[in-house]
């Protein structure tokens, strides 16, 4: 993993995608920086990402912000999301950005998070991650049910993991997946180790959209109930660092 790449839907989102150049540059993890629409230019992009088979990217867009997952369908790299503010107030481009379909898993920010997405990228770029660890906070069967998902594809691909009860996120050379009750939950720290959020609910409703909308304003999120898709990411990131 020589750099990071940097990948938004359109110039009209410079003020977050110059905002990532510079956390990046900050931090010293090299980085390069292209615009490109996946409605618009979907051909050019898919070859720009078979020239340069980039190993992490964050990307971003608003409104349906399509992006992310097209990047994350077309090429092997490790996606992060950042879902730009246009209408209601960002709210639908974050929910196309965390709401993925099984076996395409994105790794979403909240709206405009540039700090968060440099965070995490640098922690990618710089560790050498060795373990999972599932976090299992309570056996509420939202969260059972998530693990279980979780548990099936690391199991599939013989990949070990742990399961810790409580969030103290000791080991830096570990990726943690942390399985949260989207009621219950009112703010996250990953404490500057790599833990990728999952929130999890039975029955959700127009409301919970607007709480998942201030709890990512912290950490990288998968969509809502999806522990297979955040075993994925964690099975990638294994094998890319």
């Amino acid at each position: 993993m020589d750099k990071v790449y940097i990948i938004f839907g359109s110039k009209s989102d410079f003020e977050v995608y110059e905002s990532v150049f510079k956390e990046l540059k900050e931090r010293k993890v090299p980085s390069t920086l292209k615009t490109f629409s996946a409605h618009r230019e979907p051909k050019q992009l898919i070859e720009y990402l078979s020239i340069e088979n980039p190993k992490l990217i964050i990307a971003g867009a608003g409104l349906s912000s399509a992006l992310p997952g097209f990047l994350a369908l077309h090429c092997d790299a490790t996606v992060i999301g950042i879902p730009v503010s246009a209408n209601y107030s960002g709210l639908d481009a974050l929910l196309s950005t965390h709401q993925m379909p099984s076996g395409i898993p994105v790794l979403g920010t909240g709206i405009n998070a540039s700090k968060v997405a440099a965070e995490y990228a640098e922690l990618i770029f710089k560790s050498k991650f060795s373990k999972i660890v599932l976090v299992r906070r309570s056996n509420a069967m939202a969260i059972q049910n998530a693990i279980k998902k979780a548990e099936e594809k690391l199991n599939n691909e013989k990949i070990p993991f742990e399961t810790i009860t409580e969030a103290d996120y000791k080991e830096k050379d570990a990726i943690y997946l942390d399985f949260l009750e989207l009621e219950k939950t009112k703010t996250v720290d990953n404490k500057g180790k790599f833990v990728l959020f999952i929130p999890v609910k039975l029955d959700s409703n127009e409301k919970d959209s607007l709480k998942l909308l201030e709890l990512t304003k912290n950490g990288l999120w998968l969509g809502l109930n999806r522990g297979d898709n955040a075993a994925l990411a964690a099975i990638k990131l294994l094998k890319q660092t």
